[in-house]
């Protein structure tokens, strides 16, 4: 599955039980964490979480990303220089160049999405880039999304549940529409769930606003205009660290969501326990190159059971967790992939 598939599964995802941005280049990052180029001068350890204190790991968590310094190449990460917390860089101004105070850039490594595009050395004979299919006069290759440029996704998936509490959400479908661009950052995604219900199929679950025309709830969660951003998180359990797509709560209104819910029959008590909630937070996908079959070129984003480490979702109650997959894939048919 594309990278652009990728963010957007992710998307719908976490629109249907929260979605929001994170960090796009040259915006707010909202507290995104990345690994720092130079070792050990980071605050962050690798789950993005414990704070080891300043120059004690090998994450930071940035204000915003602010200059593209290396375009990344597998195997190799995108370089940027980005500002951090006051005092905690080693750098002066936004090209990561003067090291005099005050310290409030660093340089960072940034996952991005790659696209199958026109131009560079492959030489890929299609806009798919299929292993094998260089040849002379081939005019695609595999590069990275130009500062400026952003690409139109979309992404269909199965099954989601939300749980929290003891209490579970779950939904049949998603699709989303969105765009990916430079830096791993996506943005304007619109996430579409559906088949939505509580309790055990007692009753629906529905974004407000959302009735079937005659005011009746019809199991439909929409989430509107949510940046994710890709970012390294550590698995439950240990181990190496995944590329994860990660979405985060919106400053306006502080929520991924608000769930609403509605008995689908019989006396009216099929949502006994669930009150309105809101899903507030940040939750984290494994994104995941499908690289066979009819899907390779597409990106599959997995929010797998145990989650990742990191996560902060909640509804309902303290603790929420999202599991399900979709797949993302570019909306003019060519092949994309994260790194």
């Amino acid at each position: 599955m594309s990278s652009n598939r990728l963010k957007v599964l992710l998307v719908s995802l976490l629109a249907v039980f929260a979605a929001s941005a994170v960090a796009s280049a040259s915006a707010s990052a909202s507290a995104t964490c990345f690994k720092v180029v130079t070792a050990g001068t980071g605050n962050k350890d690798s789950s993005c979480v414990t704070d080891m204190g300043a120059t004690a790991n090998e994450y930071i968590t940035i204000e915003k990303l602010a200059t593209q310094l290396k375009a990344q190449k597998s195997p190799a990460l995108g370089e940027w220089c980005a500002e951090v917390a006051a005092g905690t860089g080693i750098y002066k101004d936004n090209l990561c160049s003067s090291a005099v105070a005050p310290k409030n850039f660093i340089k960072v490594f940034v996952h991005e999405y790659e696209v199958c595009q026109k131009g560079g050395t492959e030489k890929f004979k299609d806009h798919l880039c299929t292993p094998g299919t260089k040849e002379a006069g081939g005019e695609w290759s595999w590069l990275p999304i130009a500062v400026g440029t952003n690409f139109p996704v979309e992404s269909t998936g199965g099954a989601f549940t939300l749980t929290s509490s003891g209490k579970a959400v779950t939904c049949t479908g998603v699709t989303n529409t969105g765009e990916i661009g430079p830096g791993g950052e996506s943005d304007e995604t619109n996430i579409t769930f559906t088949g939505c219900t509580a309790n055990a199929g007692a009753c629906w679950a529905d974004s407000p606003g959302h009735d079937d025309g005659t005011g009746e709830k019809d199991g439909v969660i929409e989430v509107k205009d949510i940046d994710n951003q890709l970012v390294e998180r550590e698995p439950n359990g240990g181990g190496a660290n995944k590329l994860a797509d990660e979405f985060t709560e919106g400053d306006n209104p502080n929520e991924f969501v608000t769930l609403e819910f509605d008995t689908i029959a019989g006396d009216g008590e099929g949502c006994t326990g669930f009150p309105t909630t809101k899903v507030k937070g940040q939750v984290a996908g494994e994104c995941i190159n499908i690289t066979a079959g009819e899907s390779e070129g597409e990106v599959e984003i997995n929010f797998p059971e145990p989650e990742l480490e990191g996560n902060t979702l909640k509804s309902f109650g303290p603790s929420s967790t999202l599991g399900g997959k979709t797949e993302v894939f570019l909306a003019n048919g060519w092949s994309s992939r994260c790194l």
